[in-house]
């Protein structure tokens, strides 16, 4: 009878063992404090841990529920190039309509009202959308698919502000974004940030002679600040131990980066390690944890949270604001190939002008199109945008004082591009 029972036991055993593995990772993130999800957060190691871990709905864990609606009339508004009372009247007619009525569609409603009004609809918008109502429609659709691509992306990026696990972001029919954020309690805070306007600004990147210089200072202050023994004990809480060797990169501990043979015992059994220049690292620490990317600056991904926090030290923050200047990474993540001969994901770093030459306010429209043929952006999407009389004046005068140089177009402190200036632009 003994003997019979055997199996079960196994079996059931088993279960219980794998039950225990299974929920492991969700008890150890439930016991996780404040300071400690915030530090692996930094870190990069807290996504795997709440990949594993169940995941707690609105329903279990709280926190906030938010439909934000995207402004379509005032979308095709911007993007008329002629107005006139008869055009606004069909827009006031669409909004009052939509407000009755939150479910139509806002196409079909502007489409009838057009028709209804008599209007021709190719009068009013660039001739690339056609001569035809469907024409003009099909190409307003996709100029509204953009906009709201780009409303969700923003979205993402300030959403990462609150360190939300899978926060969920999602469409709902052709204006309308649902947010929500599980285990947010400050609502007022939420709100504010997600539907604040996003923060445009037009700045000038350094030459590359002053950020050589700034990378040289901030290697110096690395080489002999205390404050990097607490940052070091920081980042030497968490991590499971990966060594990886390439060629003229090596992984090394933050500890051994900063000289600190005092806390290396404490990270014997840790990985707080980070990817160096192995042949810079002795020398010139900070410039050790970035790589050439031709004429700019890039960051491995393994690198960012130690280059954030070193940016965020006193002693540094002082050099930058005394050379008036900034540091600040790309919107995106490349793919690099590296020294071993696979491939390594690294965002863009870009040293700054201090304060922007123009922001967001001064632009009145923004439109997409291909460049034209014979110039060196021809086939290519490029974005031109409309300034106001001062903003004109101003673009003017940055453009035709820094030929040669390059401007970053920065979104909420990310920078999405850098192109050079290669003449005045006196329009705007």
């Amino acid at each position: 009878m003994k003997s019979k029972l055997t199996p079960r036991y196994i079996i059931i055993a088993i279960v219980l063992v794998w039950a225990i593995y299974a929920i492991w990772p969700t008890i150890k993130y439930q016991l996780l404090s404040d300071d400690e999800i915030q530090t692996m957060r930094e870190e990069g190691t807290l996504q795997n841990l709440e990949r594993k871990a169940i995941k707690q709905g609105l329903d279990l864990k709280g926190g906030i529920y938010i439909v934000l609606e995207v402004d379509l009339p005032t979308l095709i508004n911007n993007l008329a190039i002629n107005k006139d009372n008869r055009f606004e009247s069909v827009l006031t007619n669409v909004r009052n309509k939509l407000e009755t009525d939150s479910q139509l569609d806002f196409y079909q409603v502007f489409q009838q009202e057009i028709t209804n009004s008599g209007l021709r609809i190719n009068r009013y918008f660039d001739v690339d959308y056609g001569s035809d109502m469907d024409a003009v429609m099909s190409s307003l659709r996709d100029e509204g698919r953009d906009a709201i691509d780009r409303v969700l992306e923003i979205l993402q990026n300030r959403v990462d502000q609150f360190g939300v696990s899978e926060p969920t972001i999602q469409k709902q029919g052709n204006r309308r974004i649902i947010v929500e954020l599980a285990g947010i309690q400050d609502s007022d805070r939420a709100r504010d940030l997600l539907q604040s306007t996003a923060l445009l600004e037009f700045v000038l990147v350094k030459s590359p002679d002053l950020t050589n210089d700034m990378l040289l200072r901030i290697d110096k202050v690395i080489k002999g600040s205390d404050e990097l023994i607490e940052l070091t004990e920081s980042i030497s809480d968490k991590k499971p131990k990966e060594e990886v060797t390439v060629s003229d990169d090596e992984t090394i501990s933050v500890s051994e980066l900063f000289r600190d043979q005092s806390l290396q015992a404490d990270t014997d059994s840790t990985d707080n390690s980070v990817v160096v220049d192995k042949n810079l690292v002795e020398d010139r620490p900070f410039s050790s944890l970035l790589r050439a990317l031709g004429n700019d600056i890039g960051v491995p991904e393994k690198n960012v949270y130690i280059i954030k926090k070193i940016l965020e030290m006193d002693e540094v923050k002082a050099k930058l604001d005394a050379a008036n200047g900034q540091f600040l990474l790309s919107n995106d993540i490349e793919d690099f190939a590296n020294n071993n001969g696979g491939h390594e994901k690294m965002y863009r770093m870009y040293y700054l002008e201090g304060e922007s030459e123009l922001t967001g306010g001064v632009v009145e429209t923004a439109r997409a199109t291909l460049g034209g043929t014979g110039s060196s952006s021809s086939g290519q999407s490029i974005v031109l945008l409309d300034m106001n009389s001062e903003g004109s004046r101003v673009w003017s005068r940055v453009t035709g004082g820094n030929i040669g140089r390059r401007v970053a177009i920065v979104l909420d402190k990310k920078v999405h591009m850098a192109p050079v200036i290669r003449s005045k632009i006196s329009d705007g």
